[in-house]
């Protein structure tokens, strides 16, 4: 069993997989390779100086497998809350974890069919999100939600920021207290 299973790798998905992985978490990064940061031009997220969203797309992979995260690559047809756990079903297996966290974009069909609250948006480009609450929990319990699929606007260094808040979050509350990541240098 993992202790998080995180659905989408883009921005959100990526950056809470290497909070997760960093914490010493079992992580497992489900992806169908539908984002549509891979044709975006990265200009505008700190730290980055210019890159295609394909090369930022890479670089979060690298680094969240460097601490332990995995990734395949699937398409996940349903979740299903049970008790303590999450089962996450795909085209090829299910798999069960402490927690998941739905970092999907636009991608909405499996979470309404899974129960979970979906709100209409006035956004042109972003017809429904996930409702959560402002630790981006969602109505089911142990299903979390970050990034555009929640509401953050559809800029990198946004649903990044989102994605390691609630990673964050999850760790904290599995740990019982506030679990802080910092490097020093010295």
């Amino acid at each position: 069993m993992y202790d998080l299973i995180i659905i989408g790798s883009g921005p959100a998905g990526s950056s809470a997989a290497i909070f997760s992985a960093r914490a010493k978490q079992k992580v497992l990064v489900i992806d169908s390779d539908q984002s549509q940061t891979k044709s975006a031009w990265v200009e505008n997220h700190y730290g980055v100086l210019a890159m295609t969203g394909l090369d930022l797309l890479e670089t979060g992979k690298i680094q969240a497998e460097k601490f332990g995260a995995k990734f395949v690559e699937d398409k996940v047809i349903n979740i299903m809350s049970h008790d303590e756990t999450v089962k996450v079903v795909t085209e090829s297996e299910t798999i069960e974890a402490k927690a998941i966290i739905l970092a999907t974009g636009k991608v909405m069909e499996f979470a309404e069919k899974a129960g979970i609250n979906v709100k209409e948006t006035k956004h042109p480009r972003q017809k429904k999100i996930i409702e959560v609450d402002s630790k981006g929990r969602t109505n089911i319990p142990n299903v979390w939600a970050a990034g555009v699929c929640s509401g953050a606007f559809i800029q990198t260094i946004v649903t990044a920021g989102e994605g390691a808040k609630v990673a964050l979050q999850i760790i904290s509350e599995m740990k019982g207290s506030r679990y802080l990541d910092h490097d020093e240098m010295c």
